[in-house]
């Protein structure tokens, strides 16, 4: 990564990128770390937290979700919204069910959230327990519908391609369906567990595996024809959705351009939280041989961390590059509030 001259009191980076076609461009990347302070405002934190280059998990990468998605992505076609968590019950009364919310400005979220329950039978019926109380359940997807299991003398295994470190999946055909067997903490209220042919969308607030359903649908085709036509480079049907991290429903159709408020319901421990996103302008003026022009970054990612108070933007803007990259002469990251 080349060095570039930052006048921002943020993070910034600078990244190669290189799109399918082989059009190559210079991607310049600004994060900054925000607290919340008590009058529910935004305030650039002291510390800045550096660019991540890879995935952090929550455990074991091959059993545990992703907490935090590396920040080094080219582009990302609509703006991301994540939230790490936990669901809080009130603090006045034992509690097993309520509603979780985050709205970003007329864009709502909503997940039901469940004390811990599981399916019990009663003669041949098959119904779920009741939930247990909770003070705090993990907005992960090890809460959410899905999970894997054994099959074909525990040799092989199946798993929700949604989801497989969820909970609540028993098998295409239900096969290993048992007493005891957990049911998700998160659902969507829209459409609840029923019985046991249901098979819903986990539900979320965290980053989307980049091998699960539905983003794994973007990756495109890596197959004989790729390996001896294109590798290295991307296959013609990649489609750069794959790049947005979010659940699919806190992916926005609208750009951010500050100013929206967010708010978060039963997401932390006082029960509510509201801030607006603040109104910055930040422009990366880039030299090639001698060349300079102005180009302004986007913002595409919106992290937050109620259990600690913090929130982190994203901003990021790919300018062509021509295949100079290696000739940048000078790249300067400005910035403004407005």
């Amino acid at each position: 990564m080349l060095d570039i001259q930052n006048n921002t009191p943020f993070t910034t980076t600078l990244i190669p990128g290189l799109d399918k076609y082989g059009h190559s461009s210079a991607v310049v990347i600004i994060k900054g770390s925000f607290t919340i302070d008590r009058s529910s405002v935004l305030v650039i934190a002291e510390e800045q937290q550096p660019m991540l280059p890879k995935d952090v998990f929550y455990g074991d990468p091959n059993k545990t979700s992703v907490k935090y998605e590396a920040d080094i992505a080219p582009i990302k076609m609509s703006p991301d919204v994540i939230l790490v968590g936990h669901a809080y019950a009130p603090s006045d009364r034992p509690t097993s069910i309520i509603d979780a919310s985050l709205q970003i400005g007329t864009h709502k979220k909503i997940i039901r959230v469940f004390g811990d329950r599981f399916w019990q039978r009663d003669n041949l019926i098959w119904q779920a327990s009741r939930p247990q109380t909770f003070e705090r359940i993990a907005l992960t997807y090890e809460n959410a519908f899905g999970g894997a299991i054994p099959v074909v003398d525990n040799e092989a295994v199946e798993f929700c391609t949604f989801n497989p470190i969820g909970k609540g999946f028993a098998g295409s055909n239900g096969q290993a369906l048992r007493e005891g067997l957990p049911l998700p903490n998160l659902e969507n209220p829209a459409h609840l567990i029923q019985n046991l042919a249901d098979k819903p969308t986990p539900v979320g607030l965290g980053f989307i595996g980049r091998s699960w359903q539905p983003r794994v649908n973007y990756a495109g085709t890596y197959d004989q024809a790729w390996q001896e036509e294109r590798m290295p480079s991307l296959p013609l049907d990649f489609d750069e959705k794959y790049y947005n991290g979010a659940h699919p429903d806190l992916q926005l159709a609208a750009p951010l351009i500050g100013g929206e408020e967010i708010v978060a319901t039963n997401l932390n421990e006082s029960g509510l939280i509201r801030f607006c996103v603040p109104r910055y302008r930040f422009t990366a003026n880039v030299n090639i041989r001698g060349k300079s022009n102005t180009y302004q970054a986007a913002m595409d990612t919106v992290l937050i961390e109620p259990d600690i108070q913090q929130v982190q933007l994203t901003w990021r803007v790919a300018i062509p590059c021509a295949r100079q990259f290696l000739y940048i002469d000078r790249i300067t990251v400005d910035w403004r509030s407005v």
